[in-house]
């Protein structure tokens, strides 16, 4: 069980199965209904399940958050209770969480012209890599909050690129992935990538925690290799108590001669749409005619022998009125498809796919 915890950017993989959809290179994003056994959650209390991956990163709570503090002032209510609000009410990670360097959040009325307030205060903070939203949100009818997290933390001295894939093991499969690290720590030679490695505590080869450390003295990556809690939380309350005790009561070691680090490359582009809130209306006094048009987080996470890279947009909108109706023409369960001439009722061709066991999809 592999967890991967970012410090001070809010982010976290915890790999629980075998995929390599997150560790080998994306070239564009990826739909999270399309990584399978991948799970993308805006909050820390969701369960561990074994086989499923974990992906969560702060940027969606921090705007849930504004929308609670700044705009609904009290905890948002939508007319379906669901475990997936009741838990985002918590708060339980907030922006005091990020260095106020790495990450912008605001709220506000279309009306006002949010949309173009936050442009400019992106561009003042993370100047040519700022995205720029959209001025749809810059409507009467729209309550609008956003948040956008940019971090990158390199490595003084680049780790070893390993030339040959290592095996990930995961809860009932495995895979072949690339990696980096320290092949077999040897002397001088590796002095240097010996030095950006703390192992803060070691159990057995199957049970550690260690500590990556970057060119920014504050700024730090935990890897930890843990049978993980009930929760998420559970598991980062685990992990911190570990470190905690171990800082407390013991001296970090480092490589030892010998001692070899193999550490899976990551990189992952998601695209994620929170659906069960979507179309829901608020049940708040004064907001009663609002309902969520869009709840969206992206991420975007790197983890290579130079470094890691890390940004996330998140984006919750509200819009009065009635939801916007549409008819959905997808083909997701039965289909008869047919190739015939125009004004014959016998196909030249027919196809019907009903089993998701099919030599023929593409």
């Amino acid at each position: 069980m592999h967890i991967f915890k970012k410090l001070l950017t809010g982010l976290t993989v915890l790999l629980s199965c075998a995929l390599p959809a997150i560790l080998v290179a994306a070239e564009t994003p990826a739909e999270s209904i399309h990584l399978g056994n991948t799970h993308v959650t805006p909050h820390i209390e969701v369960a561990m399940e074994p086989g499923r991956n974990i992906v969560f990163c702060s940027t969606f709570q921090i705007t849930w958050n504004l929308m609670k503090n700044d705009i609904i002032e009290e905890d948002i209510q939508l007319e379906k209770p669901l475990d997936l609000v009741r838990f985002l009410n918590h708060g339980l990670t907030t922006k005091e969480d990020i260095s106020e360097e790495d990450y912008l959040a605001m709220a506000g009325y279309g009306a006002d012209d949010i949309t173009n307030k936050i442009n400019r205060a992106l561009r003042r903070k993370f100047g040519s890599d700022a995205p720029v939203v959209h001025s749809k949100y810059n409507k009467a009818d729209v309550i609008f909050a956003y948040a956008f997290l940019m971090k990158e933390l390199l490595f003084e001295h680049a780790f070893e690129d390993f030339k040959d894939p290592i095996t990930f093991y995961g809860h009932t499969n495995e895979a072949q992935v690339e990696a980096f690290g320290i092949f077999k720590c040897s002397g001088q030679r590796h002095r240097k990538l010996r030095d950006q490695v703390e192992i803060i505590d070691y159990m057995n080869h199957h049970d550690f925690i260690i500590r990556l450390k970057s060119k920014h003295p504050d700024d730090e990556i935990i890897l930890a290799n843990v049978e993980p809690g009930r929760t998420l939380l559970a598991t980062f309350e685990k992990v911190n108590w570990r470190i905690a005790k171990c800082r407390r009561y013991a001296k970090p070691e480092s490589i030892g001669e010998n001692d070899i680090l193999q550490i899976p490359k990551f990189d992952l582009s998601i695209d994620h749409s929170y659906e069960p809130l979507l179309d829901l209306y608020l049940v708040n006094k004064g907001f009663e005619d609002y309902f969520v048009a869009e709840a969206r987080q992206d991420i975007r996470f790197r983890l290579d022998e130079c470094g890691a890279t890390s940004k996330s947009e998140a984006i919750f909108a509200l819009k009065k009125g009635p939801p916007v109706d549409f008819r959905a023409l997808n083909f997701q369960q039965s289909v008869y498809a047919v190739s015939q001439e125009k004004g014959w009722s016998i196909p030249l061709s027919c196809l019907v796919g009903g089993e998701c066991r099919f030599d023929g999809w593409k």
